[in-house]
């Protein structure tokens, strides 16, 4: 058991300690990271979407679909690739184990979290760019 984990490690041991119940150790964590990667991703577009409203700058839009695509896989990938690096190793998860209260207030962490998330991307539809 590791002891006193920051609220992204809670949430990412809880997640991981669900997932890995039903798939084997790797997909498990793999799985885990690639979901906070996508959340990373969206808080990312939507704080970009907000800042070029707020300050009035236009953001080039991407006509082709490839290319909008290739962006969103690449920064998805980069974003998984800095929450793999600053959360817990692979090796850590392994050893993981958490008392039930933990579990259940990071799992509710990560729940509410993208909960946030989506309710934050869908303010974008509150801005009316044309």
């Amino acid at each position: 058991m590791i002891k006193d984990l920051n609220k992204l490690n809670l949430m990412i041991a809880a997640l991981y300690l669900f997932y890995r119940r039903s798939n084997d150790h790797f997909l498990s964590a793999f799985w885990t990271k690639c979901f906070f990667g996508l959340l990373g991703l969206l808080l990312l577009w939507i704080i970009s979407e907000w800042a070029s409203f707020i300050l009035g700058v236009t953001i080039p839009k991407i006509e082709n679909p490839l290319y909008f695509l290739g962006i969103f896989f690449i920064v998805w990938a980069s974003c998984g690739f800095v929450i793999h690096k600053f959360t817990l190793s692979f090796e850590e998860l392994t050893t993981i184990d958490l008392f039930p209260e933990e579990y259940i207030r990071g799992y509710k962490m990560a729940f509410y979290f993208t909960i946030l998330t989506i309710c934050f991307l869908f303010s974008l539809l509150l801005i009316d760019k044309q």
